[in-house]
């Protein structure tokens, strides 16, 4: 398997971000590891794919042998395709399920810090704050702590490496923060309460700023929607039935025409336009 290795090979020499992402992605494979499945799985697709088309032709196509090479080619770019199409989607899989996971993760993170912190004012320890959440909340709301967990009962490391390194593979920054200010706390004190106390504080009037800025954007878009949707049409199709009265045309145009347009073109492409722009808001 010399070709596979060469590719797993270059992938994890030219860029070592890759390991990065697969860390934060959940996948508890090295990256060597995954890259050479990857290829060896894409490889194996590419050859069956030949395979079959060989077989196909020999089997179902009644051919001089001659050509049956001119005709096996064809099949040459599909096998291809299938490579490329595969190895695509085993490369673009991290990144997906990291950007699942920091979502799940920012969803939930008020649930979190606020989960922390009443187990905390209650006097419970780092380790079984976060026990608990795993125990609370879902596999890939709690993963982060699952893998503190393991770090700390499964390989026997203290509390400021096992942060460190959750911290590090987190795929959701805010709570990565979380976890390094954390690493940082229990060295100076056991009572880590005041810091997640403060972070709490700080995520909450972070989310009511982002949602005064929310409810800012849509008031907004409503006057606009209002205006582009309501008075500027009934002002041109008033002026229009207007003109349409006085005998005129606008542009060698029939006013009943552009009365047409706008209230079956102009109006429901606006509107669609106004949704769109308002979906990230």
């Amino acid at each position: 398997m010399g070709v596979v290795d060469a590719i797993s090979s270059i992938i994890t020499t030219y860029y070592p971000w890759y390991e990065d992402i697969i860390e934060k992605a959940n996948i508890n494979i090295p990256t060597r590891e995954y890259v050479y499945r990857a290829v060896r799985v894409t490889l194996a697709l590419s050859i069956t794919t030949l395979s079959l088309s060989l077989v196909y032709l020999l089997s179902f196509i009644p051919s001089p042998y001659s050509e049956l090479f001119s005709r096996f080619i064809i099949f040459a770019p599909l096998s291809i395709l299938i490579f490329l199409i595969s190895m695509g989607g085993f490369i673009a899989y991290p990144f997906i399920r990291k950007v699942s996971l920091a979502s799940k993760l920012e969803a939930n993170l008020i649930s979190l810090v606020a989960f922390m912190y009443s187990l905390s004012a209650s006097g419970a320890d780092l380790d079984e704050v976060f026990t608990r959440i795993v125990e609370s909340f879902g596999p890939d709301e709690a993963f982060p702590f699952s893998q503190y967990l393991h770090y700390r009962n499964v390989l026997g490391w203290d509390v400021t490496k096992a942060l460190k390194r959750v911290a590090d593979r987190c795929p959701n920054e805010e709570l990565a923060n979380i976890f390094s200010m954390l690493s940082y706390s229990v060295v100076v004190s056991e009572d880590f309460t005041p810091v997640i106390e403060t972070l709490y504080n700080r995520l909450l009037e972070i989310r009511r700023l982002n949602f005064e800025k929310k409810v800012n954007s849509l008031t907004f878009l409503s006057e606009i929607f209002i205006s582009s949707m309501v008075v500027l049409p009934v002002m041109v199709i008033t002026i229009l039935i207007i003109i349409s009265m006085v005998g005129s045309s606008i542009f060698g145009l029939d006013p009943a025409l552009l009365t047409s347009l706008v209230v079956f073109l102009l109006i429901p492409m606006s509107a669609v336009f106004i949704i769109v722009t308002s979906v990230g808001e």
